[in-house]
């Protein structure tokens, strides 16, 4: 459907806020359509192709990915100052 109606993660996230006037846990959302252990234990189904269940699996993941980003760690090198001044 996401394909079909050309729906990205953000603009079904968006969706998702309006219906439920924000009250969704965002994080847990986006875990959770990345969770695939109980789908994987199921049979494939009826008329599925050999690669859809990892095309779609594939999808999920990079789009999710996409939006987010690892913590980021002040770097040491950051606190130090380099001198621009002509001498």
């Amino acid at each position: 459907m996401l394909q079909q109606q050309r729906l990205g993660i953000v603009s079904v996230l968006a969706a998702i806020r309006g219906v439920y006037q924000g009250a969704i846990d965002e994080g847990l959302l986006l875990r959770a359509l990345t969770y695939f252990d109980d789908a994987n234990r199921e049979a494939p189904l009826p008329g599925e192709g050999p690669s859809d269940w990892d095309e779609v699996k594939d999808y999920f993941q990079v789009q999710v990915g996409s939006l987010l980003t690892p913590p980021m760690r002040r770097l040491k090198i950051q606190a130090r100052t380099a001198d621009v001044n002509d001498r």
